[in-house]
């Protein structure tokens, strides 16, 4: 019997404009985007998801690739980053009706400012029952890790666990555990995927 579904946030519950959100980064720090994208910067990125390195850290990490005069801060990334989110709606509601029958987690790599944003934009994390987040537990998608941790804070098996992701090495980690899994790509083909679980909506 499903008890909880956990599901990805980033273009699944939001979707993320990524080459709007490099072209503000651009335009904010005034940095070229290879250096936005170079596998320095990404290394970066994922050791702010790990929750290797908290916000100072790599905030410090931005300020030193700016020249002196220029004046970033923290809530300038914040607020940038509002931008290149928005709700995916149909799938919001969707999962909405689907709460009232089993619980959702939220289950995603992310870090604390992309937190933040959405918080700030969004009441989402109000309306779930609760959430697992990489930079909280230490491991990203799709380290086996990150399942466990979840599934524990859930408190149940994977045998009783939907997992819904955008990224197919995201399902088939989820998949490799046990846990019935599915790659979003649309709402209809989700909801197949929910029915056929024996979930009624």
């Amino acid at each position: 019997m499903i008890k909880t579904i956990f599901c990805d946030l980033g273009n699944v519950l939001v979707n993320v404009n990524r080459p709007k959100a490099f072209q503000l980064l651009t335009e904010l720090t005034e940095l070229p985007p290879e250096v936005l994208t170079s596998p320095e910067a990404m290394a970066l990125e994922i050791a702010f998801e790990c929750g290797q390195i908290d916000e100072q850290a790599y905030f410090q990490q931005i300020q030193n690739c700016l020249s002196s005069n220029h004046k970033l801060t923290l809530n300038d990334l914040v607020q940038l980053w509002q931008q290149p989110f928005e709700m995916n709606w149909v799938v919001w509601h969707f999962i909405q009706r689907i709460r009232q029958k089993v619980a959702v987690f939220i289950l995603s790599n992310t870090n604390p400012l992309h937190i933040r944003a959405i918080r700030q934009k969004y009441q989402i994390f109000d309306q779930v029952d609760g959430h697992v987040l990489s930079y909280e537990v230490g491991f990203i998608k799709p380290n086996a890790a990150i399942y466990h941790a979840a599934l524990k804070k859930a408190q149940i098996t994977a045998a009783e666990a939907l997992f819904i992701d955008d990224l197919p090495e995201n399902v088939a980690a989820a998949q490799a555990l046990g846990i019935q899994a599915h790659q979003y790509t649309n709402l209809k083909s989700l909801q197949r995927f929910i029915k056929e679980q024996g979930i009624t909506f």
